[in-house]
């Protein structure tokens, strides 16, 4: 197989990445970038990949959670810690 057709059969990979809440995510985080707010930067990036994942492969997960709600319990456990860590460290002053 040729460069030419691994890059054509590439670019017909559709991405249902919807273009709003990317756009969102763009922006907030250029502001976060433009005031130096680091830890909020890094916050937003977890949490965008927490709800896109969520976003993405909420069939899979509803169908784990059916079998057992332990799975789906641990995946929002670790997004309200993350958001709960995030805000703690807003808080706390630098040295």
């Amino acid at each position: 197989m040729e460069v030419s057709e691994v890059i054509y059969q590439l670019g017909q990979v559709d991405l249902v990445i919807p273009a709003w809440q990317m756009a969102l995510y763009v922006g907030i985080i250029s502001i976060f970038m433009l005031f130096r707010q680091t830890k909020l930067f890094i916050l937003s990036t977890y949490l965008a990949i927490l709800y896109l994942a969520f976003f993405f492969y909420w069939p899979e997960f509803i169908g784990i959670a059916r079998s057992s709600g332990l799975v789906l319990s641990l995946y929002l456990i670790c997004g309200m810690l993350t958001v709960a860590l995030g805000i703690v460290a807003l808080f706390q002053e630098e040295p």
